[in-house]
């Protein structure tokens, strides 16, 4: 008998899409499970999600106790419910959160993913049996009962994405990825978008990613902004994103899950936090070496992008060391890891 495994993780314009794709990405390693993703999602995340296989909506307006019944009426009773839904508008309210977290899947195991800092979500004493922490700089301090698996070790990319052990960065560098996310809420690309346009090289390839969950307006300001200048390449990536990692010299990105899948592909590059408090929580991914980050956009200048940039194009050293530390830091197999982690989890508490 196959077990049983629900997702359950938000997605959308305010939240973003990289909670969606990293539930994925776990369910791509779960080849003997029966997997069902099911979101919670804005207008921009439906339009987003039209389509793809597997996913199930959260019908709108239900609140914490209308949710928790809802599951509780459907046909599929999973063994087993992973939740990533540690975002700051989850945390904000974290008692009502948990109280969803413990109203679901209530016979199987529940297993959160976690952030650290101001966006951490479960204590010893939460309704799950099992944390994942996958970042750099997490702990197991102060969990006891709970099973707690932290560090990049644990950090996941989709099992079909092959990965190089070695890179030798390009000189001169030639091709530039920008790259900020599903939905890009600050409008980071756009702000990349003119930073580059001032210093770019003439033979310079600039490939520039539409997410998404991007607002149309968004997508017509970076329009706009690359209309008649040939250095630049705007599209979205779908499928073709493990290429574009990987073949760029180096990339102009966001902090979020982007920066693990940049290190994973061993590419150097230049980030700036969507927010305050994600460049809080950035600050010991930062400490590894794998990148240079600008700080919160809130106080980054599309001059100090520029900057940042042709320093880093200029220095083939120091992209040969983040490209070297980026690979030892992020291996490709926390999938393994994880699945095997889940179905041992899973089985202890339902005996499967």
């Amino acid at each position: 008998m196959r077990m049983l495994v629900d997702f359950r993780c938000d997605a959308g314009g305010s939240v973003g899409m990289g909670h969606l794709e990293r539930c994925q990405a776990i369910a791509s390693w779960l080849d003997r499970e029966d997997v069902c993703i099911v979101v919670a999602a804005d207008d921009a995340g439906k339009q987003a999600l039209a389509g793809r296989p597997g996913i199930e909506f959260v019908p709108d307006g239900l609140g914490v106790d209308g949710e928790i019944a809802w599951w509780r009426s459907r046909a599929r009773k999973p063994d087993c419910v992973l939740f990533d839904i540690s975002h700051p508008a989850r945390t904000i309210d974290a008692a009502a959160t948990l109280r969803l977290v413990g109203g679901i899947g209530r016979d199987g195991a529940r297993i959160g993913i976690d952030g650290f800092g101001q966006q951490a979500l479960y204590a010893d004493d939460a309704p799950i049996d099992a944390v994942v922490a996958p970042y750099v700089g997490t702990k197991a301090d102060g969990f006891r009962r709970v099973r707690v698996l932290a560090g990049a070790a644990y950090f996941v990319v989709p099992r079909h994405w092959k990965r190089r052990d070695q890179r030798s960065p390009a000189d001169p560098v030639r091709r530039i990825l920008v790259t900020m996310g599903g939905s890009d809420p600050s409008r980071l690309t756009k702000e990349a978008v003119v930073a580059l346009k001032s210093v770019a090289d003439s033979a310079w390839i600039i490939r520039v990613v539409i997410g998404p969950a991007f607002a149309e307006s968004a997508v017509r300001d970076i329009l706009a902004a690359t209309e008649g200048d040939a250095r630049f390449d705007v599209g979205r990536a779908a499928d073709g994103i493990v290429s574009l990692l990987q073949d760029c010299d180096l990339a102009v990105a966001s902090t979020g899950l982007t920066k693990y899948e940049l290190a994973w592909a061993g590419t150097p590059s230049v980030q700036i936090s969507h927010s305050d408090e994600a460049a809080a929580v950035s600050g010991p991914f930062a400490l590894s070496g794998t990148a240079i980050h600008l700080g919160s956009i809130s106080g980054v200048r599309p001059t100090d992008i520029a900057r940042a940039v042709v320093s880093l194009a200029a220095d083939l050293d120091l992209r040969r060391q983040m490209s070297a530390r980026g690979l030892a830091l992020v291996d490709g197999l926390g999938g393994a890891r994880l699945a095997d982690e889940l179905r041992e989890t899973a089985s202890a508490r339902s005996g499967i």
